[in-house]
């Protein structure tokens, strides 16, 4: 099977201080020892660049770039880059307009575009609910916990 990790997945796997790293870390490895294959969005990469580069004073990590471009490269050494396409827009238009998707959500739907594109129909994400909706394309949301 394949998972999509969600940016929040990326920042805990990425960030060892922080207190959910253990716990998605675990699953991770739980997952490649069973042989599912572990992809990311290329906006799920944008997201990461921009909450580890910000200050923490703006809610952020606050690291420096280097660091975070070598985390970036290891994320992406680990994992299967999943590209936007011209499907991407199509698939997320359709959700934006069939699920009547508002503000700050358009980003989680096109992640689900990203997903679909690639046929990709489960999201491992700390943030379940928010992509609660998108069970109606078929997308399933699994907590690390799960």
């Amino acid at each position: 099977m394949r998972y999509l990790l969600d940016t929040n997945i990326l920042l805990r796997l990425a960030v060892a201080e922080d207190p959910l790293h253990p716990r998605v870390l675990d699953t991770v490895r739980s997952l490649e020892a069973d042989g599912h294959e572990l992809c990311c969005s290329t906006q799920a990469l944008r997201e990461f660049w921009h909450v580890c580069t910000r200050p923490k004073s703006a809610n952020g990590i606050g690291k420096e770039l280097d660091e975070v471009g070598r985390m970036l490269d290891a994320l992406a050494a680990r994992l299967t880059v999943l590209l936007e396409d011209e499907s991407t827009y199509s698939h997320w238009v359709a959700l934006v307009r069939k699920l009547e998707v508002k503000g700050a959500a358009c980003h989680d739907a096109n992640h689900v575009a990203i997903a679909l594109s690639h046929k990709v129909l489960t999201i491992l994400t700390l943030d379940v609910s928010d992509f609660r909706r998108f069970s109606l394309v078929g997308i399933k949301a699994v907590d690390p916990s799960e």
